[in-house]
Protein backbone atom coordinates (compact mmCIF):
# COMPACT_ATOMS: atom_id res chain seq x y z
CA UNK A 1 0.00 0.00 0.00
CA UNK A 2 1.48 3.34 -1.04
CA UNK A 3 1.82 5.95 1.66
CA UNK A 4 -1.14 8.29 1.63
CA UNK A 5 -1.69 11.81 2.82
CA UNK A 6 -1.85 11.70 6.61
CA UNK A 7 -5.01 13.50 7.82
CA UNK A 8 -4.45 16.41 10.20
CA UNK A 9 -8.07 17.09 11.16
CA UNK A 10 -10.29 14.13 12.02
CA UNK A 11 -14.05 14.14 12.67
CA UNK A 12 -16.10 11.59 14.56
CA UNK A 13 -19.80 11.02 14.08
CA UNK A 14 -22.37 13.12 15.90
CA UNK A 15 -22.47 12.28 19.65
CA UNK A 16 -25.75 10.84 20.87
CA UNK A 17 -25.93 13.03 23.98
CA UNK A 18 -26.04 16.55 22.47
CA UNK A 19 -28.51 18.59 20.44
CA UNK A 20 -29.23 17.53 16.89
CA UNK A 21 -27.27 19.36 14.14
CA UNK A 22 -28.97 21.96 11.98
CA UNK A 23 -29.49 19.66 9.01
CA UNK A 24 -31.31 16.88 10.92
CA UNK A 25 -35.11 16.73 10.67
CA UNK A 26 -35.53 14.56 13.78
CA UNK A 27 -33.91 14.44 17.19
CA UNK A 28 -32.51 11.00 16.39
CA UNK A 29 -30.14 10.91 13.44
CA UNK A 30 -30.86 8.34 10.77
CA UNK A 31 -28.61 6.83 8.13
CA UNK A 32 -29.24 9.61 5.57
CA UNK A 33 -28.48 12.27 8.21
CA UNK A 34 -25.13 10.66 8.85
CA UNK A 35 -24.34 10.66 5.13
CA UNK A 36 -25.00 14.40 5.12
CA UNK A 37 -22.96 14.80 8.27
CA UNK A 38 -19.95 13.17 6.60
CA UNK A 39 -20.24 15.60 3.70
CA UNK A 40 -20.43 18.63 6.02
CA UNK A 41 -17.40 17.40 7.94
CA UNK A 42 -15.40 17.47 4.71
CA UNK A 43 -16.92 20.49 2.95
CA UNK A 44 -17.71 22.94 5.77
CA UNK A 45 -15.40 21.92 8.63
CA UNK A 46 -12.48 21.15 6.29
CA UNK A 47 -11.81 17.81 7.98
CA UNK A 48 -9.52 15.36 6.21
CA UNK A 49 -11.04 12.22 7.68
CA UNK A 50 -14.26 11.01 9.24
CA UNK A 51 -14.36 8.07 11.62
CA UNK A 52 -17.59 6.13 11.15
CA UNK A 53 -18.77 4.06 14.09
CA UNK A 54 -20.00 0.58 13.21
CA UNK A 55 -20.72 -0.21 16.88
CA UNK A 56 -24.24 0.42 18.14
CA UNK A 57 -25.24 2.80 15.33
CA UNK A 58 -27.30 2.45 12.19
CA UNK A 59 -24.55 1.32 9.84
CA UNK A 60 -24.90 2.31 6.20
CA UNK A 61 -22.58 0.13 4.15
CA UNK A 62 -23.42 2.18 1.04
CA UNK A 63 -21.86 5.37 2.47
CA UNK A 64 -19.29 5.68 -0.36
CA UNK A 65 -21.81 5.25 -3.16
CA UNK A 66 -24.26 7.69 -1.55
CA UNK A 67 -21.61 10.39 -0.96
CA UNK A 68 -20.32 10.17 -4.54
CA UNK A 69 -23.85 10.22 -5.98
CA UNK A 70 -25.35 12.97 -3.82
CA UNK A 71 -22.34 15.31 -3.72
CA UNK A 72 -20.75 14.58 -7.07
CA UNK A 73 -19.18 17.99 -7.73
CA UNK A 74 -17.42 18.10 -4.33
CA UNK A 75 -15.97 14.60 -4.61
CA UNK A 76 -14.80 15.20 -8.16
CA UNK A 77 -12.39 17.73 -6.68
CA UNK A 78 -11.72 15.93 -3.38
CA UNK A 79 -10.91 12.33 -4.19
CA UNK A 80 -12.16 9.92 -1.55
CA UNK A 81 -9.25 7.79 -0.37
CA UNK A 82 -6.63 10.29 -1.54
CA UNK A 83 -7.69 13.78 -0.41
CA UNK A 84 -10.34 12.91 2.16
CA UNK A 85 -10.81 9.66 4.03
CA UNK A 86 -13.44 7.49 5.67
CA UNK A 87 -12.25 5.05 8.33
CA UNK A 88 -14.55 2.50 9.93
CA UNK A 89 -14.52 1.72 13.64
CA UNK A 90 -15.52 -1.93 13.95
CA UNK A 91 -16.63 -4.00 16.96
CA UNK A 92 -13.94 -5.88 18.87
CA UNK A 93 -14.86 -9.60 18.88
CA UNK A 94 -12.96 -10.10 22.12
CA UNK A 95 -14.89 -7.46 24.05
CA UNK A 96 -18.21 -6.89 22.19
CA UNK A 97 -19.83 -10.27 21.61
CA UNK A 98 -23.33 -8.89 21.04
CA UNK A 99 -22.41 -6.96 17.87
CA UNK A 100 -19.50 -9.02 16.64
CA UNK A 101 -21.12 -10.05 13.34
CA UNK A 102 -21.18 -6.39 12.32
CA UNK A 103 -17.41 -6.70 11.92
CA UNK A 104 -17.86 -9.30 9.17
CA UNK A 105 -20.57 -7.27 7.43
CA UNK A 106 -18.31 -4.21 7.46
CA UNK A 107 -15.36 -6.08 5.96
CA UNK A 108 -17.57 -7.62 3.29
CA UNK A 109 -18.80 -4.14 2.27
CA UNK A 110 -15.33 -2.77 1.47
CA UNK A 111 -14.94 -4.37 -2.01
CA UNK A 112 -18.40 -3.00 -2.92
CA UNK A 113 -17.27 0.49 -1.88
CA UNK A 114 -14.15 0.03 -4.00
CA UNK A 115 -16.27 -0.80 -7.05
CA UNK A 116 -18.45 2.29 -6.54
CA UNK A 117 -15.38 4.56 -6.31
CA UNK A 118 -13.68 2.91 -9.31
CA UNK A 119 -16.76 3.49 -11.44
CA UNK A 120 -16.88 7.15 -10.30
CA UNK A 121 -13.16 8.03 -10.57
CA UNK A 122 -12.07 5.51 -13.22
CA UNK A 123 -9.01 4.54 -11.16
CA UNK A 124 -8.03 2.01 -8.49
CA UNK A 125 -7.80 4.28 -5.44
CA UNK A 126 -9.56 2.44 -2.57
CA UNK A 127 -12.01 4.80 -0.82
CA UNK A 128 -11.72 2.82 2.45
CA UNK A 129 -8.61 0.84 3.31
CA UNK A 130 -8.31 1.01 7.11
CA UNK A 131 -10.47 0.04 10.06
CA UNK A 132 -10.10 0.94 13.74
CA UNK A 133 -10.17 -1.73 16.42
CA UNK A 134 -11.30 -0.30 19.79
CA UNK A 135 -10.07 -1.72 23.11
CA UNK A 136 -7.02 -3.24 21.43
CA UNK A 137 -5.38 -5.64 23.86
CA UNK A 138 -3.06 -7.79 21.74
CA UNK A 139 -1.42 -8.00 18.31
CA UNK A 140 -3.51 -11.12 17.58
CA UNK A 141 -6.72 -9.06 17.76
CA UNK A 142 -5.38 -6.81 14.99
CA UNK A 143 -3.89 -9.59 12.90
CA UNK A 144 -7.10 -11.65 12.86
CA UNK A 145 -8.98 -8.84 11.13
CA UNK A 146 -6.27 -8.50 8.47
CA UNK A 147 -6.20 -12.23 7.87
CA UNK A 148 -9.96 -12.61 7.79
CA UNK A 149 -10.20 -9.91 5.15
CA UNK A 150 -7.38 -11.36 3.02
CA UNK A 151 -8.38 -15.03 3.41
CA UNK A 152 -12.18 -14.94 3.54
CA UNK A 153 -13.25 -11.67 1.89
CA UNK A 154 -10.86 -11.10 -1.00
CA UNK A 155 -9.28 -14.56 -0.80
CA UNK A 156 -12.45 -16.37 -1.84
CA UNK A 157 -12.37 -14.77 -5.30
CA UNK A 158 -9.95 -17.46 -6.52
CA UNK A 159 -12.18 -20.34 -5.40
CA UNK A 160 -13.81 -22.53 -8.04
CA UNK A 161 -17.50 -23.32 -7.73
CA UNK A 162 -16.60 -26.86 -8.69
CA UNK A 163 -14.05 -28.64 -10.82
CA UNK A 164 -14.13 -27.30 -14.37
CA UNK A 165 -16.28 -24.27 -13.47
CA UNK A 166 -15.26 -20.59 -13.19
CA UNK A 167 -13.80 -18.86 -10.13
CA UNK A 168 -15.84 -16.40 -8.09
CA UNK A 169 -13.73 -13.53 -9.52
CA UNK A 170 -14.46 -14.70 -13.08
CA UNK A 171 -18.14 -14.83 -12.21
CA UNK A 172 -18.64 -11.41 -10.49
CA UNK A 173 -15.29 -9.61 -10.86
CA UNK A 174 -12.20 -9.11 -8.72
CA UNK A 175 -12.33 -8.16 -5.05
CA UNK A 176 -10.40 -4.98 -4.19
CA UNK A 177 -8.58 -3.66 -2.26
CA UNK A 178 -6.55 -6.82 -1.93
CA UNK A 179 -5.67 -6.07 1.68
CA UNK A 180 -6.45 -3.58 4.41
CA UNK A 181 -4.70 -2.26 7.49
CA UNK A 182 -5.99 -2.17 11.04
CA UNK A 183 -5.47 0.81 13.30
CA UNK A 184 -5.29 -0.05 17.02
CA UNK A 185 -7.19 2.07 19.53
CA UNK A 186 -5.62 1.77 22.98
CA UNK A 187 -8.02 2.79 25.75
CA UNK A 188 -6.80 1.48 29.11
CA UNK A 189 -3.62 2.08 31.09
CA UNK A 190 -2.15 -1.42 30.74
CA UNK A 191 -2.34 -1.49 26.97
CA UNK A 192 -1.53 2.19 26.42
CA UNK A 193 1.75 1.60 28.24
CA UNK A 194 2.31 -1.50 26.08
CA UNK A 195 1.15 0.07 22.80
CA UNK A 196 4.66 0.02 21.33
CA UNK A 197 5.12 -3.71 21.92
CA UNK A 198 1.67 -4.62 20.58
CA UNK A 199 2.23 -2.44 17.50
CA UNK A 200 5.70 -3.89 16.92
CA UNK A 201 4.48 -7.49 16.97
CA UNK A 202 1.51 -6.69 14.73
CA UNK A 203 3.78 -5.08 12.10
CA UNK A 204 6.33 -7.93 12.01
CA UNK A 205 4.89 -9.56 8.87
CA UNK A 206 3.16 -6.51 7.37
CA UNK A 207 4.46 -4.68 4.29
CA UNK A 208 3.53 -1.12 5.22
CA UNK A 209 5.31 2.20 4.92
CA UNK A 210 3.46 3.71 7.86
CA UNK A 211 1.14 2.81 10.71
CA UNK A 212 -1.40 4.98 12.49
CA UNK A 213 -2.13 4.39 16.17
CA UNK A 214 -5.07 5.79 18.13
CA UNK A 215 -4.51 6.76 21.79
CA UNK A 216 -7.67 7.38 23.81
CA UNK A 217 -8.08 10.31 26.18
CA UNK A 218 -11.67 10.43 27.45
CA UNK A 219 -11.92 6.92 28.90
CA UNK A 220 -8.51 7.11 30.64
CA UNK A 221 -9.47 10.55 31.97
CA UNK A 222 -12.67 9.15 33.50
CA UNK A 223 -10.90 6.09 34.89
CA UNK A 224 -7.61 7.58 36.09
CA UNK A 225 -8.05 11.37 36.04
CA UNK A 226 -7.28 13.99 33.38
CA UNK A 227 -3.63 14.54 34.28
CA UNK A 228 -2.98 10.79 34.44
CA UNK A 229 -4.56 10.40 31.00
CA UNK A 230 -2.27 13.08 29.58
CA UNK A 231 0.74 11.42 31.15
CA UNK A 232 -0.26 8.03 29.71
CA UNK A 233 -0.47 9.60 26.24
CA UNK A 234 2.95 11.24 26.67
CA UNK A 235 4.60 7.96 27.67
CA UNK A 236 2.92 6.05 24.85
CA UNK A 237 3.93 8.71 22.32
CA UNK A 238 7.56 8.60 23.37
CA UNK A 239 7.69 4.81 23.19
CA UNK A 240 6.00 4.75 19.77
CA UNK A 241 8.54 7.29 18.50
CA UNK A 242 11.37 5.03 19.63
CA UNK A 243 9.67 2.06 17.96
CA UNK A 244 9.40 3.98 14.69
CA UNK A 245 13.13 4.67 14.75
CA UNK A 246 13.87 1.05 15.61
CA UNK A 247 11.84 -0.68 12.87
CA UNK A 248 12.10 1.99 10.15
CA UNK A 249 8.32 2.40 9.74
CA UNK A 250 6.71 5.80 10.18
CA UNK A 251 4.21 5.71 13.04
CA UNK A 252 1.57 8.44 13.20
CA UNK A 253 -0.15 8.47 16.59
CA UNK A 254 -3.55 10.10 17.00
CA UNK A 255 -3.87 11.41 20.55
CA UNK A 256 -7.15 13.12 21.36
CA UNK A 257 -6.84 16.76 22.37
CA UNK A 258 -7.72 18.23 25.75
CA UNK A 259 -7.08 21.43 27.64
CA UNK A 260 -5.41 21.83 31.03
CA UNK A 261 -6.01 25.25 32.66
CA UNK A 262 -3.10 27.72 32.78
CA UNK A 263 -3.46 27.87 36.55
CA UNK A 264 -2.22 24.27 36.61
CA UNK A 265 0.53 24.67 33.99
CA UNK A 266 1.73 28.17 34.97
CA UNK A 267 1.14 29.08 31.31
CA UNK A 268 3.68 26.50 30.09
CA UNK A 269 2.90 23.95 27.34
CA UNK A 270 3.80 21.07 29.69
CA UNK A 271 2.69 19.87 33.09
CA UNK A 272 4.56 18.03 35.85
CA UNK A 273 2.86 15.11 37.59
CA UNK A 274 4.03 13.30 40.69
CA UNK A 275 2.65 10.67 43.04
CA UNK A 276 3.40 11.07 46.76
CA UNK A 277 4.52 8.13 48.86
CA UNK A 278 3.23 9.46 52.19
CA UNK A 279 0.08 7.60 53.36
CA UNK A 280 -1.63 10.84 54.48
CA UNK A 281 -1.22 12.44 51.02
CA UNK A 282 -2.36 9.29 49.26
CA UNK A 283 -5.43 9.11 51.47
CA UNK A 284 -6.24 12.75 50.66
CA UNK A 285 -6.16 12.02 46.93
CA UNK A 286 -8.22 8.87 47.40
CA UNK A 287 -10.90 10.58 49.47
CA UNK A 288 -11.01 13.56 47.11
CA UNK A 289 -11.43 11.28 44.11
CA UNK A 290 -9.38 13.63 41.94
CA UNK A 291 -5.79 14.70 41.32
CA UNK A 292 -4.66 17.62 43.46
CA UNK A 293 -3.07 20.71 41.94
CA UNK A 294 -1.44 23.25 44.24
CA UNK A 295 1.59 25.47 44.76
CA UNK A 296 4.56 24.60 46.94
CA UNK A 297 4.09 25.15 50.67
CA UNK A 298 6.64 27.95 50.90
CA UNK A 299 7.03 31.58 49.91
CA UNK A 300 8.55 32.20 46.49
CA UNK A 301 12.37 31.76 46.43
CA UNK A 302 12.45 30.85 50.14
CA UNK A 303 13.61 27.57 51.64
CA UNK A 304 11.29 24.63 51.15
CA UNK A 305 9.78 23.26 54.37
CA UNK A 306 10.43 19.73 55.56
CA UNK A 307 7.91 19.76 58.45
CA UNK A 308 4.46 21.18 59.06
CA UNK A 309 6.00 23.57 61.58
CA UNK A 310 8.16 25.11 58.83
CA UNK A 311 5.05 25.66 56.71
CA UNK A 312 3.29 27.43 59.56
CA UNK A 313 6.31 29.68 60.19
CA UNK A 314 6.41 30.84 56.54
CA UNK A 315 2.71 31.02 55.63
CA UNK A 316 1.06 31.62 58.99
CA UNK A 317 -2.57 32.72 58.71
CA UNK A 318 -2.48 32.65 54.90
CA UNK A 319 -3.60 29.02 54.99
CA UNK A 320 -6.81 27.76 56.54
CA UNK A 321 -5.79 24.14 57.13
CA UNK A 322 -2.48 22.41 57.71
CA UNK A 323 -2.36 18.66 57.11
CA UNK A 324 0.61 17.19 58.98
CA UNK A 325 2.01 14.07 57.34
CA UNK A 326 5.20 14.04 59.36
CA UNK A 327 8.76 15.05 58.51
CA UNK A 328 9.93 14.72 54.91
CA UNK A 329 12.25 11.77 54.38
CA UNK A 330 14.50 13.80 52.04
CA UNK A 331 15.54 17.40 52.68
CA UNK A 332 15.48 18.61 49.06
CA UNK A 333 12.67 19.07 46.57
CA UNK A 334 11.54 16.43 44.08
CA UNK A 335 13.39 15.59 40.88
CA UNK A 336 11.77 16.96 37.70
CA UNK A 337 12.34 15.27 34.33
CA UNK A 338 10.84 16.14 30.94
CA UNK A 339 9.55 13.49 28.52
CA UNK A 340 8.70 15.95 25.73
CA UNK A 341 11.77 15.20 23.60
CA UNK A 342 13.07 11.86 22.39
CA UNK A 343 15.53 11.68 25.29
CA UNK A 344 14.48 12.51 28.83
CA UNK A 345 15.77 15.83 30.20
CA UNK A 346 16.69 16.59 33.81
CA UNK A 347 15.03 19.92 34.56
CA UNK A 348 15.59 19.93 38.32
CA UNK A 349 17.82 17.55 40.31
CA UNK A 350 16.13 16.42 43.49
CA UNK A 351 15.53 13.68 45.99
CA UNK A 352 15.54 10.91 43.38
CA UNK A 353 19.16 10.72 42.14
CA UNK A 354 19.89 10.92 38.43
CA UNK A 355 21.79 7.65 38.60
CA UNK A 356 18.65 5.80 39.76
CA UNK A 357 16.56 7.34 36.96
CA UNK A 358 19.08 6.34 34.29
CA UNK A 359 18.94 2.73 35.45
CA UNK A 360 15.31 2.70 34.29
CA UNK A 361 15.17 5.23 31.42
CA UNK A 362 18.65 5.13 29.95
CA UNK A 363 20.83 8.20 29.49
CA UNK A 364 19.20 11.44 30.63
CA UNK A 365 20.35 14.75 29.14
CA UNK A 366 21.08 17.72 31.39
CA UNK A 367 20.23 20.87 29.40
CA UNK A 368 21.50 24.35 30.11
CA UNK A 369 18.72 26.23 31.88
CA UNK A 370 17.54 29.59 30.61
CA UNK A 371 16.51 31.77 33.59
CA UNK A 372 14.45 33.98 31.26
CA UNK A 373 12.40 30.99 30.09
CA UNK A 374 12.26 28.47 32.94
CA UNK A 375 10.71 25.12 32.07
CA UNK A 376 10.34 23.97 35.65
CA UNK A 377 10.30 25.25 39.23
CA UNK A 378 13.77 25.68 40.62
CA UNK A 379 15.44 27.01 37.46
CA UNK A 380 15.80 30.65 38.48
CA UNK A 381 19.34 31.74 39.40
CA UNK A 382 18.30 32.57 42.97
CA UNK A 383 15.92 30.13 44.60
CA UNK A 384 15.47 28.11 47.81
CA UNK A 385 17.37 30.81 49.65
CA UNK A 386 17.65 31.76 53.34
CA UNK A 387 17.44 35.42 54.37
CA UNK A 388 20.91 35.13 55.86
CA UNK A 389 23.64 35.47 53.20
CA UNK A 390 25.10 32.11 52.19
CA UNK A 391 28.59 31.65 50.77
CA UNK A 392 29.60 28.51 49.00
CA UNK A 393 33.23 28.15 50.00
CA UNK A 394 35.33 26.83 52.88
CA UNK A 395 36.76 29.44 55.30
CA UNK A 396 39.58 28.71 57.75
CA UNK A 397 37.07 27.63 60.37
CA UNK A 398 34.67 25.19 58.74
CA UNK A 399 31.29 24.52 60.25
CA UNK A 400 31.54 21.06 61.74
CA UNK A 401 27.92 20.54 62.70
CA UNK A 402 25.31 19.04 60.39
CA UNK A 403 22.40 21.36 61.15
CA UNK A 404 20.09 22.40 58.36
CA UNK A 405 20.46 25.78 56.72
CA UNK A 406 17.01 26.62 58.03
CA UNK A 407 18.20 26.16 61.60
CA UNK A 408 21.33 28.20 60.94
CA UNK A 409 19.18 31.02 59.59
CA UNK A 410 17.44 31.24 62.97
CA UNK A 411 20.74 31.47 64.82
CA UNK A 412 21.16 35.19 64.02
CA UNK A 413 24.37 34.65 62.04
CA UNK A 414 25.86 37.31 59.76
CA UNK A 415 26.70 34.74 57.09
CA UNK A 416 26.35 31.03 56.45
CA UNK A 417 29.23 29.11 54.94
CA UNK A 418 28.46 25.86 53.13
CA UNK A 419 31.00 23.22 52.23
CA UNK A 420 30.66 21.76 48.70
CA UNK A 421 29.87 18.08 48.33
CA UNK A 422 30.58 15.74 45.39
CA UNK A 423 27.92 16.19 42.66
CA UNK A 424 26.86 12.55 42.50
CA UNK A 425 23.69 10.95 43.81
CA UNK A 426 21.84 13.25 46.18
CA UNK A 427 24.89 15.55 46.11
CA UNK A 428 23.86 16.84 42.66
CA UNK A 429 20.59 18.20 44.08
CA UNK A 430 22.29 19.57 47.21
CA UNK A 431 24.85 21.50 45.17
CA UNK A 432 22.13 22.80 42.84
CA UNK A 433 20.27 24.24 45.83
CA UNK A 434 23.44 25.68 47.39
CA UNK A 435 24.39 27.43 44.15
CA UNK A 436 20.94 29.02 43.91
CA UNK A 437 20.83 29.89 47.61
CA UNK A 438 24.17 31.67 47.33
CA UNK A 439 23.28 33.49 44.11
CA UNK A 440 22.28 37.15 43.88
CA UNK A 441 23.79 39.79 46.12
CA UNK A 442 25.74 37.32 48.24
CA UNK A 443 29.26 36.09 47.60
CA UNK A 444 29.64 32.64 46.16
Amino acid sequence: MDIMKIPKCVSTQHPDNVNSPFFAENTELGGEDEIQEAYYAFSHLDCDEQLRDCEGKEVDNFVVKKLLTKYESFFREKILGRDVFITLRVPNPTAEKAEVKILLETLESMPRSFNAAKLFYQDDTPPIFEVILPMTASPKCLDRICRYYCDFVTGKQNNLFKEGDVTIAEWIGEFEPGRINVRPLFEDMEHMLDAHNITKEYLQDKEVEYQRVFLARSDPAMNYGLISAILLNKIALQRLQRLSEEIGIEIYPIPKSSVVPDIVTAGLPTIAVRMPSYPVALELIKEGGTPVAGPSANLFSHLSPTTAAHVKEQLGSAIGLLLDGGRCSVGVESTVISLVEKRALLLRPGGLPLEDIEKVMGKVRIPESNPKKPQSPGQLPRHYSPNTPLRLKIPKTVLENGERIGLLEKAGLDVIYAEPVPETGLGRAIMDRLHRASSGNHSS
